[in-house]
């Protein structure tokens, strides 16, 4: 097989992989878009609910309502709970440990502090889904010029990848600063230190943006030469 032939057929499964990556990534990006809508609601819905609701010996009541609901076990698992309206089943099969979580963090602090921590928290997950959006906006981009382009090293490549890995430093800040407000609240310690999963892939993803840098000047001075022995001819 011919070098040219060769170069031809990998640049054609090259684009043909960058391509689907590029639908695929288009795909997460309608689901990401639901996924922010959906916690702008989660917002309003978790302000409304903290400021309306109040609990005392797993009794739900709402302010301005004589409605309430019982927390009482399930019968069908001991390990279990269930909520009823009156003698109404409402639902059943709850985990006990998370309700039990619920009732004592909403009995142990005021309505004021836990909206105030719930808002922070929840606008600063709201910001790290914003910035995953932007991420796949860059990655949409990149392998949309790589599957269409003569060549993957481009300076324009190289800066949309190392944008990317800005972003990825973005959304780690936006998720450790989120777990604050939650751990406050709670009484829980929780460890905010960055992933290290995520720091190698962050330093990967430097490492190639250089490399596509680098690969973008070759390419340039190998561009340059050819015309300069195309005008000697």
């Amino acid at each position: 097989m011919s070098e040219e032939k060769f170069g031809k057929e990998t640049q054609k499964k090259l684009r043909g992989v960058s391509k689907a990556i590029y639908i695929l990534t288009k795909i997460a990006k309608i689901f990401i878009t639901i996924a922010f809508v959906c916690m702008i609601l989660g917002i309003i819905g978790i302000t409304i609910f903290l400021s309306v609701v109040e609990t005392k010996n797993n009794v739900i009541t709402f302010k301005g309502s004589d409605e309430h609901f019982t927390l009482v076990r399930d019968k069908n698992d001991i390990n279990k709970m269930a909520i009823r309206y009156k003698d109404t089943l409402v639902a059943d099969g709850i985990d006990q440990n998370s309700m039990t979580n619920i009732v004592k963090l909403l009995e142990a602090n005021n309505r004021t502090k836990l909206i105030v921590c719930a808002e922070i928290g929840m606008l600063c997950s709201l910001a790290t889904i914003f910035i995953y959006r932007m991420l796949l906006v860059r990655l949409e981009k990149l392998f949309k010029n790589i599957s269409t382009g003569d060549t993957p090293f481009t300076v324009d490549n190289a800066k949309l990848i190392k944008q990317m890995a800005f972003l990825m430093i973005y959304s780690i800040i936006a998720s450790v600063v989120a777990a604050i407000p939650f751990g406050f609240i709670s009484n829980l310690n929780y460890n905010y230190n960055m992933r290290g999963f995520s720091v190698i892939e962050i330093l990967i993803l430097f490492a190639v943006s250089y490399i596509f840098e680098y690969g973008a000047k070759l390419q340039e001075g190998s561009n340059e030469k050819v015309y300069s022995e195309l005008e000697g001819k």
